[in-house]
């Protein structure tokens, strides 16, 4: 062989195996968090921001082309994002948006603390990326919180094992067994 068609060998193996390796990450899904809530407020204290809303309705759901929602109690809500990536060094994105009346606002955020206060809300500590918070009261509040894949140890393949298509029982004992209660 000469050196050309060396080069072009070496360079069709490398494509091979870069194609291989990229299709194998394709194939887990990415898990990401749709929360509502009503009864919101937003107080700023410099350039961190504090949403406190009652919790209506929290559901995990997957990208294309897995399909899959489970829904979830707020408890297991905060356990989750408290253990997203290092919530301190790397924080999960998220998008808000706010309705008052017929007025809304939208904000990207990075979410930075997550709780549940003495009267059962849901308080989420964050930080404005993009957009403004012109309103601090809303009658309906909605959060879209970023991948969760590198959340808990296996997740993913967890909530393949079981199944969990909007199955509550086998999603809440799946939780469970991940130390994730009610």
């Amino acid at each position: 062989m000469n050196p050309t068609q060396l080069i072009i060998l070496f360079l069709i193996i490398f494509l091979l195996l870069n194609y291989s390796c990229d299709s194998k990450k394709e194939k887990e899904p990415s898990w990401l968090f749709l929360v509502n809530g009503s009864n919101a407020t937003i107080n700023k204290n410099g350039n961190m921001y504090e949403l406190t809303m009652k919790h209506n309705s929290s559901t995990a759901w997957t990208d294309r082309p897995y399909h899959k929602t489970i829904p979830i109690s707020e408890k297991q809500l905060v356990k989750i994002v408290k253990k997203m990536d290092n919530i301190e060094k790397n924080p999960p994105n998220a998008t808000l948006v706010g309705i008052n009346q017929d007025k809304v606002d939208e904000s990207i955020i990075e979410i930075m603390s997550v709780k549940i206060d003495k009267d059962n809300n849901m308080v989420f500590g964050f930080k404005i990326l993009s957009g403004k918070i012109e309103q601090t009261n809303f009658s309906h509040l909605s959060l879209t919180i970023d991948d969760l894949s590198s959340t808990i140890d296996n997740w993913r393949t967890i909530i393949d094992k079981w199944s969990c298509n909007n199955l509550i029982f086998k999603c809440d004992k799946m939780l469970q067994i991940k130390g994730i209660k009610k």
